[in-house]
């Protein structure tokens, strides 16, 4: 299956562009939000846990329930992702210590992007809290996270241009 390249014009370029500018410098944008979902306290990693059998176990737990219970918005970019034929990783560990890890909604290994999709409650102010130390935390990791809100997953052709100038 042959990769489909998806065209842009140069204005949609081009707010494309500021809205990661925007990010680079510590803006938030209405389109793209930094995310950290919250653990059910079950999958919650013990302090200094070194087991990592126990661990890899709990990890894969955690994603099998978060991959059962895929949102509306997750599914259309899983079925926009593969449609073009485009390589990731869906609800993929990354461990940032011993006892901590989190689960990235889309991971694109070789650009170390991270693709969260955010529904409405990532707006509250516990949230927008969590979602900027799991923001740091990944970064620290060296990987880079990018958010969309659900309704940005709606239109197919506005969402692929946006990835396809982050995946570039």
């Amino acid at each position: 299956m042959e990769k489909k390249k998806i065209l842009i014009s140069k204005e949609e370029e081009s707010q494309i562009r500021e809205i990661l500018k925007d990010l680079k410098v510590g803006n938030t944008s209405k389109a793209i939000r930094y995310f950290e979902g919250k653990l059910p306290k079950k999958f919650k990693l013990s302090k200094g846990q070194k087991d990592l059998k126990k661990r890899n176990e709990i990890i894969q737990e955690y994603r099998r329930e978060l991959i059962q219970k895929i949102t509306p918005a997750e599914k259309n970019v899983y079925g926009y992702l593969t449609k073009y034929n485009i390589p990731f990783k869906f609800q993929h560990p990354i461990i940032v210590s011993t006892n901590q890890f989190y689960l990235v909604d889309f991971y694109f290994e070789k650009k170390r992007l991270a693709v969260e999709i955010d529904g409405g409650y990532h707006s509250t102010d516990d949230q927008v809290r969590r979602d900027a130390a799991r923001t740091r935390n990944l970064e620290l990791c060296n990987i880079r996270v990018i958010r969309f809100t659900n309704e940005d997953t709606e239109d197919e052709t506005k969402f692929m241009k946006a990835l396809n100038l982050l995946l570039k």
